[in-house]
């Protein structure tokens, strides 16, 4: 399981993902590039720091947040370096839940030749804020998704650790003039090479699959067996995210909606604070952003840029 941070909701998490498979070896990978996790009670633990990352050749880039955050598959190449002996690896982030039986997805993958399992994008692809700055590697049309829980064969994984390190020196050079994202690296390098890929939901219902909208620990069970979801977040982390990630402004401020027949559920003494809190952030942030000219003239994606990725990268931890 993959992380940033632990605590007793991560300590459930990986509880949960132990049962769905028997003949599996667990492990906690821990992103600490940008600050150091305290203790977890596992045998298996392997810390994931910028070093680590340099020293197998891979780029440090992101357009914001963390490294690990835009390069979703880099802790999977630091697991392939250090545990090289599996011919499958499952890797599967801190927030999602499987109901799956993880045993027969590999015996599948076995039987037809499937070297990459992911869930792709739901929307067109040329929706996806990356699209342009990818078309320069992939042309106008390749797949892009998410694998916050992904299966890889070992030979596509030591392939794409292979791309990584091949792009980066390019990258480096400046002969390239931007650093691929995961959501459209993996899968178009997957297609690229000729690997088979399957979707997840050739394997369990994915209707709450995405990147959001978040479903709350305390409702799993009602989702039932077979499926997969994600994002799952205890209580007051899912309140945070339902309120921060909605689009619509409007929606928010009209007590009558639909996101409101949600919040109405929870306490008001939770919900209330965490609503104004947004609400003040937004409003502030949407006028400064107005009033505020850009200066620099630097484009949003910067930080994925051969001279943007040499500056030190801000933005919290996963975009949390």
């Amino acid at each position: 399981m993959k992380t940033h941070y632990w605590d007793d909701f991560c300590d459930r998490q990986f509880a949960r993902l132990k049962k769905s498979a028997r003949h599996a070896d667990f492990f906690v990978a821990v992103d600490e590039t940008i600050k150091k996790v305290g203790d977890i009670n596992h045998d298996e633990i392997i810390r994931i720091n910028d070093a680590e990352l340099k020293n197998l050749g891979l780029t440090m880039a992101t357009t914001d947040g963390s490294v690990i955050w835009y390069n979703i598959d880099y802790p999977h190449y630091v697991f392939l370096n250090k545990y090289g002996g599996y011919d499958y690896f499952v890797f599967v982030e801190y927030d999602v839940v499987a109901n799956v039986n993880i045993d027969d997805m590999i015996e599948t993958m076995q039987k037809e030749d499937i070297a990459y399992v992911y869930m792709p994008l739901r929307k067109d692809n040329t929706q996806w804020p990356w699209h342009p700055m990818h078309e320069q590697f992939y042309g106008a049309s390749y797949p892009v998704g998410l694998s916050c829980f992904s299966v890889f064969r070992k030979d596509a994984l030591e392939y794409l650790l292979s791309r990584r390190q091949e792009m980066g020196k390019l990258f480096t050079k400046g002969e390239i003039s931007f650093w691929p994202n995961n959501e459209g690296f993996i899968p178009a390098e997957i297609e690229r090479k000729g690997f088979k890929a399957a979707t997840l939901s050739e394997f369990g219902d994915v209707s709450k699959f995405d990147w959001w909208p978040p479903t709350d620990e305390a409702n799993i069970d009602l989702a039932g067996e077979n499926c997969f979801l994600h994002p799952v977040l205890p209580e007051k982390k899912f309140l945070n995210s339902f309120i921060h990630h909605q689009k619509s402004i409007v929606d928010l401020i009209n007590f009558r909606s639909e996101t409101w027949k949600t919040l109405n559920k929870y306490p008001k003494r939770i919900v209330l604070p965490l609503f104004f809190r947004k609400l003040y952030a937004r409003l502030s942030s949407s006028l400064i952003r107005r009033l505020r000219p850009k200066k620099d003239g630097k484009p949003w994606y910067y930080g994925a840029t051969p001279a943007g990725a040499n500056e030190k990268q801000t933005g919290q931890a996963h975009n949390a």
